[in-house]
């Protein structure tokens, strides 16, 4: 395999080594394993950018901070979910 390209290991990597989250909620590949792992596992597929927008769409009309993909995901989107049915 060409040098740095292989797949991120998110148990291992933080998020921002690899990526940033662009305005559109698609992920920006910042390195070569970014890259490769991003065009392997789809990452930006349409339904994930959507469910990404939607997420920052719901933590800034709650005034709360947005997802930190460095951390573990499940309680901070649940979080989200709970603003989002307290705001109905």
């Amino acid at each position: 395999m060409a040098e740095g390209y292989r797949f991120v290991d998110p148990c291992q990597e933080d998020f921002s080594a690899h990526y940033f989250e662009g305005e559109d909620g698609q992920w920006q590949p910042s390195s070569r394993a970014g890259e490769y792992s991003a065009a392997r596992l789809r990452l930006n597929r349409q339904h994930l950018v959507t469910i990404r927008q939607l997420l920052s769409a719901i933590a800034e009309s709650a005034n709360l901070p947005c997802v930190d993909w460095n951390r573990p995901a499940k309680q901070q989107i649940m979080r989200l979910i709970v603003a989002a049915q307290d705001g109905l």
